[in-house]
């Protein structure tokens, strides 16, 4: 019988406070591949970043008693997220997002909130507070209890300080080098709940039906095989990975049949997906929200009614989109207001659109600015049987290979594009309410191939928006006619009243005749992705801001071979 390492000891013992079974012999303990641990204090509350907003002497509502009205957006509960309130106060929660949300309370036996399947976008949840009390909430999709999308109702005069009812001032020992699942932590959640920073959580082949939120920073988690090595949501549920803290990087894993995303990083600086796979989960495949410093790359998403994959919310992203490849989604790639992204050496086919970045006013930092998009393989995307988005506002640019609506100063140059129903590449603005311009886009040197009739290669859908240029491209058709000669990066652009064939932007916004994609769960499972070279051996590389993303050289480029 060997002698068990410290840390070996340690993991049986944490695998008894998880289970509440029986400690195991630790003399038959497996032997880790570090004896390293340490103690670290526990991650300290993100609630106390929460400022309380006195709206006590607020009211408007019948009788005298007052409505207090929280916005869920995407993904905060906005300026009222932390309220102090009278007793006899009705809050009421609207979801002003475009995502599903949910209203958890900390404490289940205070049931003041409301789960997903009644709080999708336009939706409204009320509660009438009559007890004093502290009733602490999160967003168990886009948060957990005490860190992202959170918020806190305080009614009465009762004290309150944020982040302190909650936060644990007990330590746990953090493991250090390699933590392998499931041999050393029977669950991938454990092993990442204690992972200490620069740690390797490494996963044995298996399917797991877990949804594992990550709440320790600067660390790598990374599957054996990557088709083998498998979440399952079964489409129950809600994120395959949630990380809500800096420096994760997760690799050579996929996830799968979740009821919203599949891999989804929040409100962090320095993120990476590196030989991920995202198939057929409800909302986005590969995620980073209102996150900076980021990469995702030699990755695959599929079957996502809304994007596989996205970047949202970020004035200044500092992200790259590289060796990339996603099909049969509403979109190949979407990010709202997310400037200053790099897209480039990737495949985009089969899609209902292709490549969409995107001003909305419904997140923060518009309009969408200094997005590149370089070296790309744009293929079929107007696939009709593609999954679809609830809302029909994103099929506006089915059959479209790469536009940005109400986008600034951004770069379109050395893609292969062909095969799109309506238009290969499109400048057009997002006609809201409100109205978001788009001005500032160079066109260049791409080449595109077999728009379908009707449709045109190039298309500038509102010319007098601004500058936008077209020069270099290697293309058949126009709207306006001569769109490189009306539209020179070089030179005065032509007056609008004199250009011809213009494109007219209502029938791209009438989407009723646009066939009805098949249900995200239906969508088809992909061949076998590559593998991460050297998964079992290659060291942990955290994505530590400075790290990520990855230095590209753009000039070096080529227009992709078809």
């Amino acid at each position: 019988m060997r002698n068990a390492s410290p840390r070996a000891v340690a993991i049986a013992f944490l695998v008894l406070a998880a289970t509440g079974g029986c400690a195991p012999d630790p003399s038959d303990a497996p032997v880790a591949s570090s004896d390293s641990s340490s103690p670290v204090p526990a991650e300290a509350s993100s609630r106390d970043a929460l400022v309380v907003v006195d709206l006590s002497e607020t009211a408007n509502g019948d009788e005298g008693y007052p409505v207090v009205e929280v916005e869920a957006a995407d993904n905060t509960f906005g300026d009222n997220a932390a309220i102090r309130v009278q007793p006899g106060t009705e809050v009421k929660w609207t979801n002003v997002g475009r995502n599903v949300h949910d209203v958890i309370p900390l404490e289940p036996a205070k049931q003041f909130g409301v789960g997903p399947q009644a709080f999708t976008p336009g939706d409204q949840h009320e509660f009438t507070f009559v007890e004093p009390g502290v009733y602490e909430y999160f967003c168990d999709i886009h948060g957990s209890k005490d860190t992202g999308m959170v918020g806190t109702v305080v009614v009465g005069d009762v004290e309150y300080t944020p982040g302190v009812t909650n936060a644990s001032t007990d330590s746990v020992v953090k493991l250090e080098g390699t933590i392998r699942v499931p041999s050393e932590v029977p669950t991938i959640q454990e092993a990442v709940d204690r992972a200490a920073p620069g740690a390797l959580v490494l996963i044995a082949p298996g399917v797991y039906h877990e949804a594992v939120e990550v709440t320790s920073p600067e660390i790598v988690i990374r599957g054996e095989d990557r088709n083998s090595t498998v979440l399952d949501g079964e489409f129950e549920l809600s994120n395959g990975f949630k990380v809500l803290v800096d420096g994760v990087a997760i690799e050579n894993i996929t996830a799968k049949n979740f009821a919203v995303n599949g891999f989804f990083w929040t409100g962090v600086s320095g993120y990476r997906g590196s030989y991920i796979t995202a198939v057929n989960n409800g909302d986005y495949g590969v995620y980073a929200f209102d996150s900076v410093h980021g990469q995702f790359d030699h990755s695959y998403a599929s079957g996502s009614p809304d994007s596989g994959f996205y970047i949202g919310q970020c004035e200044h992203c500092d992200a790259v989109v590289t060796d990339v490849v996603a099909e049969y989604n509403e979109l190949g790639f979407s990010g709202t207001n997310s400037s200053e992204v790099v897209i480039v050496n990737s495949l985009w086919q089969n899609n209902r659109a292709g490549i969409v970045p995107n001003t909305l006013d419904s997140e923060k930092y518009p309009p969408v600015a200094r997005v590149t998009v370089i070296g790309n393989t744009v293929l079929n995307n107007d696939n009709g049987d593609a999954s679809q988005a609830k809302s029909t506002e994103f099929d506006a640019v089915f059959g479209v290979g790469i536009v940005i609506p109400g986008g600034i100063d951004s770069i379109i140059e050395r893609n292969y594009v062909a095969d799109q129903l309506n238009a290969g590449i499109a400048i057009a603005p997002n006609p809201g309410p409100p109205y978001w311009a788009s001005a500032g886009i160079r066109v260049v040197g791409n080449v595109i191939r077999t728009t379908a009739p009707g449709g045109f290669d190039l298309v500038s859908l509102v010319p007098e928006d601004g500058p936008s240029c077209f020069e270099g491209n290697d293309f058949a058709t126009s709207a306006p006619l001569d769109i490189e000669v009306v539209f020179p990066c070089t030179g005065e652009p032509a007056a609008v009243e004199t250009l011809e064939g213009r494109a007219d932007l209502a029938p791209y916004l009438d989407t009723s005749d646009n066939p009805k994609g098949k249900p995200y769960q239906q969508q088809p499972e992909p061949a076998a992705q590559p593998n991460m070279p050297d998964a079992l051996t290659a060291p942990a590389v955290p994505a530590k801001a400075g790290v990520v993303p990855l230095k590209i050289d753009l000039a070096a480029i080529k227009v992709p071979t078809p």
